[in-house]
């Protein structure tokens, strides 16, 4: 799974494979500008109830998000998911 974070606090994720190597796409809204870490972690819980052997997100961000709210994001999904990756 890979979760981008947008300018704007926008978060898109997205998940891939399978046997019929399917594509899956979430987005969570930012709440008042930024990251909606709560929602996030919602969407999470879900999206692991269905794919419970999913267990690696990398994360991505857009040049303008500030280091701080990555590395949010990155902690919120250490709750649900403790191998997190960074790239880009």
């Amino acid at each position: 799974m890979s979760i981008e974070i947008k300018a704007g606090g926008e978060m898109a994720l997205e998940i891939r494979g399978g046997p019929q190597s399917k594509l899956f796409n979430f987005k969570v809204a930012p709440s008042n500008g930024v990251s909606d870490l709560q929602r996030l972690t919602t969407q999470l819980q879900e999206i692991q109830k269905k794919w419970p052997t999913l267990s690696e997100v990398s994360v991505t961000a857009e040049p303008s998000v500030i280091y701080k709210n990555i590395v949010s994001v990155i902690h919120e999904i250490q709750n649900v998911m403790p191998k997190v990756y960074i790239s880009g």
